[in-house]
């Protein structure tokens, strides 16, 4: 019989299970194992993140986009969505702005990131809210999304449904939040609700625009308690149903103010004159602040450069009073428009009031009648009894005559009118010095007869004077104008 010894030594360690020391030998020798093990599963995860890397780096190589460094990238998306790079690009527009935005962001994860570190892409809201929940609730995301990623935000809103409470209510919420409402620098509401107006204190833009027209005065919200930011350089309130300009005091430091209103009710009234000393741009109707001679002293604008007064029809106009607004300006006016055939001055009037504002440069009417346009070009021109370094605008460089609409305005002016124009042009021609640009708007120049052209060829030929006609220019003359300026045009 076979001896059971060497079977006995290969498994001697059965016979030794339970002495403890050797269970934690083989219990610390797994655990070495284990450790092996996990650096060398760590060891091929990072093999994996460089060759991921490396296959990374070859995609960028091989794509040209993804090269561009993220400061380039983000300069280029401020000049595809900035409005003052392209003005007359239709890309420019805030929709369009921002749907390109998120495309931009769409891209790639690199694209993204480039994104999200421009604020400009981010800046310009513009949507129309509808009584649909669901519409609410995409520009409530957008809000919160561009106030995440602009510093700050220029927000229009059209809100044609907004007596819809829960609409009202959530994007009131969103609006008013913290995060937007610290960041909201320019504001533009179409049909807003006017109790939003009492909740805004950090503006320094705002447009109250486009408010529904009222059957009678008992659907006329009140307005006459408006409350304004102080914050405000600049405010546009057009056709909306206000009680007077008193609430402007509200606002001390505007520097450009359009106010349209859609009814006037009255001329300034206030306890206090209305002083605006950085005002330099004003757009205001006639009869809402320009009455009587009152009224002009309670509105002290000494720094407004450009100015546009309205004739609404309520009331006639008083040259005098007009008169007396522009001298209070005449340091400082280079730009004045007179819009509106109620504007029905006289020629001593004319000559008054251009003897007063000696350093204009720009002067447009707008739909005067053909004898009121007769006198200002009468007024305009040098003669023999007029001192040119005193009288008749001697700065004036741009002049537009805005004629009231006929229903044919392709037809020939008529000599009458033609010839005193012809006056002025001669009185001011000059071969050196800057270009006198006219525009000639209500007729077709290019329907005068021969001998008419030939006459006003050989008059504006070889000097500096432009002339206009349906936003082109005649080519009378060699020169061109400064078409940086800007010129209105009214057909």
């Amino acid at each position: 019989m076979e001896s059971t010894e060497p079977l006995k030594q290969h498994c001697d360690y059965l016979l030794q299970d339970d002495s403890p020391h050797i269970v934690a030998a083989r219990l610390t020798d797994l655990a070495q194992v284990n450790d092996q093990i996990n650096r060398v599963n760590d060891h091929i995860r990072e093999v994996y993140r460089i060759r991921s890397v490396f296959l990374h780096r070859v995609n960028q190589i091989r794509s040209r986009a993804t090269i561009i460094p993220i400061e380039v990238l983000s300069a280029i998306f401020c000049h595809l969505v900035d409005p003052e790079l392209m003005p007359d690009e239709p890309t420019t527009s805030s929709p369009i702005c921002l749907r390109q935005s998120f495309i931009l962001s769409s891209v790639s994860s690199h694209w993204r990131q480039a994104a999200f570190a421009t604020p400009e892409l981010w800046t310009n809201i513009q949507s129309r809210v509808h009584k649909h929940t669901h519409v609410a609730k995409s520009v409530i995301s957008a809000l919160q999304h561009c106030s995440t990623y602009a510093r700050t935000l220029n927000i229009s809103l059209s809100l044609p449904h907004w007596c819809h409470t829960k609409v009202l209510d959530r994007l009131t919420k969103s609006f008013f939040s913290p995060e937007v409402k610290a960041k909201v620098i320019k504001l533009r509401l179409y049909k807003a609700p006017p109790q939003w107006l009492r909740q805004l204190r950090v503006l320094r833009s705002l447009t109250f625009d486009d408010h529904w027209h009222y059957r009678n005065n008992e659907d006329l919200p009140h307005y006459k308690e408006i409350t304004l930011p102080s914050s405000l350089r600049s405010l546009y309130l057009r056709n909306l149903p206000m009680y007077g300009l008193a609430f402007l005091d509200q606002c001390p430091n505007l520097i450009n103010c359009e106010y349209r209103p859609l009814h006037t009710h009255g001329s300034i009234s206030s306890s206090k004159p209305l002083v605006f000393e950085r005002l330099k741009w004003m757009v205001t109707p006639v009869q809402q602040g320009l009455q009587t001679m009152a009224s002009v002293k309670n509105l002290q604008t000494p720094s407004v450069e450009i100015l546009e007064l309205e004739d609404r029809g309520f009331s006639k106009i008083i040259p005098d009073v007009i008169i007396s607004f522009c001298c209070q300006l005449s340091s400082t006016l280079i730009s004045l428009t007179l819009n509106g055939y109620g504007f029905r001055l006289p020629l001593d009037s004319l000559q008054s009031l251009f003897r007063s504002l000696p350093h204009l440069q720009r002067f447009y009417t707008i739909l005067w009648l053909e004898d009121n346009l007769l006198n200002a070009v009468q007024a305009l021109t040098y003669d023999g009894n007029s001192n040119r370094y005193i009288d008749c605008l001697p700065q004036l460089r741009k002049l537009s005559l805005g004629k009231y609409h006929d229903e044919n305005m392709t037809k020939s002016p008529s000599r009458s009118y033609i010839e005193p124009i012809l006056d002025l042009l001669r009185s001011r021609r000059s071969r050196e010095g800057p270009i006198f640009c006219i525009e000639i708007a209500g007729y077709n120049l290019d329907s005068k007869s021969p001998g008419l052209m030939k006459e006003f060829k050989l008059t504006v030929e070889d000097y500096q004077i432009e002339v206009r006609n349906f936003k082109r220019r005649i080519k009378f003359s060699k020169g061109s104008a400064d078409d940086s300026l800007q010129v209105l045009y009214i057909r």
